[in-house]
């Protein structure tokens, strides 16, 4: 203890000393930088804590007092958990790899979760407010949508927030092409209501159909979004009805999957699209995705949304982010 307070005393003559050679911004700066806070690794600190390490040196401390010196400097500079040094890559491939969040309590708290604070502080996030000032005509569209009509396998299951459908073989189930980029559909799965919104107007529910590029590094992620509205009893969905009836309860465990077998959608996804540059709507809120927002609205039954609702209970659709000036292209195909 002795040791310890003769550190710290001689510690801060130390660092006094050396912040009066520094102009008010560089101390500033220098303190800033010797908080470590949740996003900032450890190469941050390293050369300040190694600066006022020799400026205790300097101060007369030696031997055991300098490695006191180094725990109390780690201590105070490292109070919680560096996630910069532990967040893994975003991996849109894999749907079990997503941080622990839910929609119970709002999505305002998203940026203090790990490995997400650009849900906080990102500037090109999702989902977005169409309207007509931000958009670019264009006639000829940079999407080709190429999806195979064969029956193709895939996998049903919940994540405790939407039913996810994953594609079994994505090789086989054909291709979407954005700006001469090639990408396979990996899964897709569901939001109530539409995260989207287009002059205002939120829909019933949203399709978010995840696709993700081959021999490009980094790998590329493109969602395209179908928006679908409540039409008459009668207005059976043909492309949700074959798979509607067996969609989990959100309690079942994600490990658990059912086998399906099914037609990919085709009149839902073709057609005029607007397209902008955004993120992933959940956490970690991963920046750089390309969204295909299809303009024209798909329909659906009350029956089948009564089916997804039974297994949507709470909202999954994230609040509108601020478009922060991104243009948005309309393709009239």
């Amino acid at each position: 203890m002795h040791c310890y307070k003769g550190a710290r005393e001689k510690l801060d003559k130390a660092h006094d000393y050396t912040s009066t050679l520094a102009p008010a911004s560089a101390r500033s700066h220098r303190r800033s930088h010797l908080r470590c806070n949740n996003s900032v690794g450890f190469s941050t600190v390293a050369s300040p804590l190694l600066c006022i390490m020799k400026s205790a040196a300097a101060a007369g401390l030696t031997g055991a007092c300098l490695l006191v010196t180094w725990v109390l400097l780690c201590c105070l500079s490292f109070p919680g958990t560096v996630s910069a040094q532990t967040c893994p890559p975003v991996n849109p491939n894999c749907l079990t790899c997503a941080v622990s969040y839910n929609y119970n309590l709002g999505t305002t708290d998203w940026g203090n979760l790990p490995c997400s604070q650009t849900c906080g502080t990102g500037l090109l996030q999702s989902p977005i407010n169409i309207v007509p000032n931000n958009l670019i005509p264009r006639i000829n569209g940079d999407l080709t949508r190429s999806y195979t009509q064969a029956i193709v396998t895939a996998e049903i299951f919940t994540d405790g927030k939407t039913p996810t459908v994953e594609i079994v073989s994505p090789l086989n189930a054909g291709t979407i092409t954005v700006g001469g980029i090639t990408y396979f559909l990996r899964h897709f799965h569901f939001h109530i209501p539409s995260e989207h919104t287009v002059f205002g107007i939120r829909q019933e529910m949203e399709l978010h159909l995840v696709h993700t590029s081959i021999n490009v590094t980094p790998q590329r992620t493109t969602v395209i979004a179908v928006r679908f509205t409540l039409e008459e009893a009668d207005d059976t969905n043909s492309f949700l009805a074959q798979f509607f009836p067996q969609l989990p309860p959100v309690t079942q465990p994600v490990t658990t999957r059912t086998t399906i077998r099914i037609q990919l959608p085709f009149k839902e996804i073709k057609g005029a699209y607007y397209r902008y540059n955004g993120s992933l709507t959940t956490p970690p809120c991963t920046e750089g995705v390309n969204w295909a927002v299809i303009a024209k609205l798909a329909t659906f039954s009350p029956a089948q949304f009564n089916q997804l609702r039974a297994a949507i209970p709470v909202d999954n659709a994230r609040p509108l982010q601020n478009v922060n000036g991104r243009p948005v292209t309309f393709f009239a195909l």
